[in-house]
């Protein structure tokens, strides 16, 4: 038996991989046929094969299935001249030929660059933590960090994304399931340039209105705005704060958010340092209780700068308009610093270690031997 199910990572709130089933067909001497209307199309599908015994090491039965990037009008043909079963890989779709879909050959004609790029980010970050760990902050050495990643940015954008004439038009139909980059490239501001060429048909696809709730969280954007209260019971709008400070980071957390104790310790750190020079913070908690929200305020010692929360959780503004309050389907939330200048616009977003001490040396000014000796222990 075949089961054909669908993408759906319900934008804007998650990006999380989430598949719900759409069809499916029973396998009639080694053939099966599945029609039907792939909504919003282009969309991502996994064509899974029935559980069926596998190589596993234990004996259980395993899965083999196919990614498929497919959109409406396409006559698509699968074709395997080996038996499965004797697959030694879940994902087969490298030992079958797919036919007949434009969207399919430009999608994974596209990986192979877009893995050279995730792997550059990777080796950057590592690069990054063995300075951290070996002798701090170096700004001269950050400098060269951060100029890779750039490139590493602009290679993403004119290889895969741009949408100029140089590139070749059937590849320009896989770029619309690249925006999976979108919190790899840190908010690049290129990804407003590329959904302002995509077409109507493009921009009202399920990949295109995602993108569109993205854009207002692209470097270089106005930071949304929201009204929120304060642990004091008093009603702020987060647009009026920026001005009062160089730089300031807005922190997404939680009670329970990812390694949330380094990132707020490193925030402590850099607040009693550089506040006076124009380096502020707001803490933006996603959580629902206001007893749990001020008990870890107290317990941690983060009573220095301001805190604001809707105490909405998943149904509040850090879900709905700022993307950041994680998997639902797990106990930790987000922990994302975002870095707002004096104007209110997006500098930079989930940024900590020494790249936010970089951006706090670049807007703070004035500190960088201070720096270099504290920033990096």
């Amino acid at each position: 038996m075949m089961l054909l199910n669908y993408y759906n990572g319900n934008p804007p709130e998650h990006f999380f991989d989430q598949f719900e089933r759409r069809d499916s067909a029973y396998v009639k001497n080694g053939t099966f046929q599945i029609k039907g209307v792939v909504p919003d199309g282009p969309r991502q599908y996994y064509l899974e094969f029935d559980r069926h015994d596998g190589d596993s090491k234990h004996g259980q039965k395993a899965f083999r299935g196919i990614r498929l990037f497919i959109d409406n009008g396409e006559e698509i043909s699968i074709r395997c001249d080996d038996d499965i079963d004797k697959i030694g890989h879940s994902l087969i779709e490298h030992y079958v030929t797919i036919e007949g879909s434009p969207t399919n050959f430009s999608k994974l004609y596209l990986e192979e660059a877009e893995s050279v790029y995730h792997q550059n980010i990777s080796y950057l970050n590592h690069a990054l933590a063995k300075i951290k760990d070996s002798i701090g902050f170096d700004k001269s050495l950050v400098d060269g960090i951060m100029l890779a990643k750039e490139e590493a940015n602009n290679a993403l954008y004119y290889s895969c994304l741009y949408s100029g004439r140089r590139l070749n038009p059937d590849l320009k139909r896989g770029n619309i399931f690249m925006i999976t980059d979108f919190e790899e490239s840190g908010h690049a501001a290129f990804w407003k340039d590329v959904y302002d060429h995509w077409d109507e048909k493009r921009k009202a696809s399920f990949y295109g209105q995602w993108l569109s709730s993205l854009i207002p969280l692209c470097i270089g954007q106005t930071f949304p705005n929201c009204t929120v209260q304060t642990t004091e019971g008093k009603s702020v709008e987060l647009k009026d704060q920026f001005s009062k400070a160089k730089i300031t980071c807005v922190h997404f957390w939680a009670e329970r958010s990812y390694q949330i104790t380094p990132v707020q310790d490193e925030l402590k750190r850099f607040y009693k340092l550089y506040h006076d020079k124009g380096f502020n913070i707001i803490g933006f908690s996603s959580n629902q209780y206001a007893d749990q929200w001020k008990g870890v305020i107290a317990a941690n010692q983060l009573s220095s700068w301001m805190h604001v929360s809707d105490l909405k959780g998943r149904d509040g503004v850090i879900a709905k308009v700022y993307k950041e309050y994680g998997d639902p389907d797990i106990t930790e939330r987000n922990t994302t610093n975002v870095l707002i200048d004096a104007q209110g616009k997006i500098i930079a977003w989930d940024v900590t270690g020494l790249e936010l001490q970089w951006y706090i040396a670049k807007y703070v000014g004035n500190g960088d031997s201070t720096m270099k000796q504290h920033l990096g222990q």
